[in-house]
Order: C-alpha cells, then sequence, then structure tokens
C-alpha cells in the first residue's frame, strides 16, 4: 500500500497541514537518519557499489511499504501529508527516537499561538523554595522571567540586554566557553533540546527568525542546528567555573509549569555533601 499526492499546499494552515518550512525541517530529519543508518542496521544486505553511506531511499521505502518516488517527494518537502500509519512505518524503518516521534508528531501539528498575559506571582514562592538551588522561570522563548536569589547571585554572564534567551547565552556570551567547561556537548544538547521545543510553537515566527539570527552570528550554532539533534528536557550533569566559588558540579533539572505549558522551571542542584552544595549554601546566606 502506498500513499498518494495530495494537492500542494503553501503557508500556514491551521487546520494541521504543514507550512513549507515545517515540510523542509521533515525532510531534512528524514535524510540526516537515512544517513546515519547502514543496511545491517534494518536487517539488510550490504550489497555493492555503494556510493555514498547510510541507507538508499529505496531501502527505507521497501521496509516502509511506500513507493520510492512517494518517499523521495516527502524527503524534498513536497506539500504530502502520510497518514499516520504511513509515518510511523517510516519512523520505525529509520529507527526514530521518541524525542524524534515527538518532535515529527508536533511538527505535524498546527498549534495555538501560546497565551499572552503577566506569569502568576505565586510562582516567585516556588522559586525561593528551591533555596539555595538557583531556579530561573523561563517562558517559551527561554528568556528569563523571574529567579531565585542564588540564580541572581550566580549569575556571572554578561548582561545582553533586553530579550536575551539561554541560546544568546550560550554562543552570542564570549565568556560561555571559558565558564561552562564541557561547553561543546552543553551546547549541542541545548541546540537538540531548543529543536524539539520550538516544534511545539509552530505558529510562533520567533523561532525560525531566532534560529536565522544564531545561525548567522554564530558558526557553531549553525553547524549543531544542521546535525538536527533531537533531544528531550532531561536532567543534565554540567560544570561551571565560577569567578569566586570555583568549580560548581550542577544537575540541571527542567520542570513543566501546570496550567502554564509555556512556562518552565531550569533548577541546578547539587549532590548532597559535595563542594558545591556547600558553595551553594554559601551563595544563598549572603542573600539573606
Amino acid at each position: 500500500m502506498t500513499d498518494t499526492p495530495r494537492p500542494n499546499v503553501t503557508g500556514a494552515d491551521r487546520e494541521g497541514r504543514m507550512t513549507e518550512e515545517q515540510r523542509r525541517e521533515l525532510g531534512g530529519l528524514l535524510r540526516e537518519k537515512r544517513a546515519g543508518l547502514r543496511p545491517a542496521d534494518v536487517g539488510l544486505p550490504e550489497g555493492i557499489r555503494r556510493r555514498a553511506p547510510g541507507l538508499r531511499r529505496e531501502e527505507v521505502a521497501l521496509l516502509a511499504g511506500v513507493s520510492v518516488a512517494w518517499y523521495t517527494w516527502l524527503e524534498q518537502g513536497r506539500a504530502i501529508r502520510p497518514s499516520a500509519g504511513t509515518l510511523e512505518r517510516i519512523l520505525d524503518a529509520l529507527r526514530c527516537t521518541q524525542e524524534e516521534r515527538l518532535y515529527i508528531q508536533q511538527l505535524q501539528r498546527a498549534t495555538p499561538d501560546p497565551p499572552e498575559g503577566p506569569w502568576n506571582p505565586l510562582l516567585q514562592q516556588v522559586l525561593d523554595a528551591f533555596l539555595p538551588a538557583p531556579a530561573l522561570l523561563l517562558n517559551q522563548h527561554w528568556e528569563r522571567t523571574a529567579q531565585n536569589a542564588t540564580a541572581e547571585y550566580l549569575e556571572f554572564f554578561p548582561q545582553l540586554g533586553d530579550g536575551a534567551c539561554l541560546l544568546d547565552l550560550m554562543f552570542l556570551g564570549a565568556e560561555a566557553r571559558a565558564i561552562v567547561r564541557d561547553w561543546p556537548d552543553q551546547a549541542r544538547q541545548l541546540v537538540a533540546a531548543f529543536r524539539l521545543d520550538s516544534s511545539r510553537y509552530t505558529n510562533d515566527d520567533w523561532f525560525p527568525q531566532k534560529v536565522r539570527q544564531l545561525s548567522a552570528a554564530s558558526p557553531d550554532f549553525a553547524t549543531f542546528w544542521a546535525e538536527r539533534q533531537v533531544r528531550d528536557h532531561a536532567a543534565v550533569h554540567m560544570h561551571l567555573q565560577h569567578p569566586e566559588f570555583g568549580l560548581l558540579a550542577l544537575n540541571a533539572t527542567w520542570l513543566q509549569v501546570s496550567g502554564t505549558p509555556h512556562f518552565k522551571i531550569l533548577v541546578c542542584t547539587a549532590d548532597p555533601g559535595s563542594p558545591t552544595a556547600a558553595a551553594l549554601a554559601r551563595m544563598a546566606a549572603r542573600t539573606r
């Protein structure tokens, strides 16, 4: 059974049809996944005269039960819309992760714009309850909305102006590379999480604009974005070189705010009894 092409669709569509940019993004991810697989990974013979690494399009089409021409059009970003079952077979054939599946599912849906309005001031009490661990409240654009006292003390990145988000701090702040000890890994993971998060807001032009801005300003961001890695907001272990307290080993965890999914809390904890835990306690004591 094969899917057949649908009429061309251009522009944003709130009935669930993908924009041209979303279709290109889907096609690009499928190409990256295909290039990263060998025939042996999916139970196929290696064959001969393989000019490029990865699976051939016809091999993916065979595994997914679609025509080669149709699958080629999907990778090319043409205005076709696969059924849920067909897309699932393609994702199975490409050994997509759960994060990648979620990303593609959200990419296909037209999502409403996030609600406007101020954040609930009671969330400041929640941030303060995490003390001495630094905690920040971020909006859907990863811009700081509020923070507790330790986070303010810990903030030794230079100010980049209003509207700066975490990606700006990581890629546009020159000091980040010296402060974040494992900068390449942390930066790559942050971009992968941002890619998944952006798929929740397909009608928000801020996200593609931010990607274009950072790609032009930072070759590293452009490289990481082109890799099309996708990951969820998992707990991340990171090391920061603080100018006063030395090396800090932090566990960064993202928490979703119930009822307002466009807000997140980023909290950085330390292992009990560790030098970092003692350092955070001294920071909190100074803010009282």
